[in-house]
């Protein structure tokens, strides 16, 4: 599915970079760069979406946080689920206001 007409694209680009950059120290006449950019449409969200609770959703491969919400999204026939048969995405509502990350100070 892809958006048409006046919508906006877009476009993310790493510009060059130089894998000397992530410790190889090769020499000038051995330097490699690379690029990698991309354009996409953004897909709209009205129609496409529903919140449910994580606790109705079997597939999600662990216990539910208490009170816990998805959001499903729906983009196309795709069979990933035995129920929700035409879920393309799903994203907890909980995890997003989370981090996994641990910092040191």
């Amino acid at each position: 599915m892809c958006v048409g007409g006046d919508e906006p694209a877009v476009r993310m680009d790493s510009g060059l970079i130089d894998l000397n950059e992530f410790g190889l120290n090769l020499p000038a006449k051995d330097r490699v760069q690379f690029r990698k950019s991309t354009t996409c449409g953004v897909l709209p969200l009205e129609n496409h979406t529903m919140i449910i609770n994580a606790s109705d959703f079997e597939e999600l491969n662990r216990a539910p946080v208490p009170e816990e919400e998805l959001m499903m999204l729906f983009y196309g026939d795709v069979l990933h689920y035995e129920y929700w048969t035409n879920a393309t995405f799903w994203w907890s509502l909980a995890e997003a206001n989370t981090t996994m990350k641990l910092d040191s100070l």
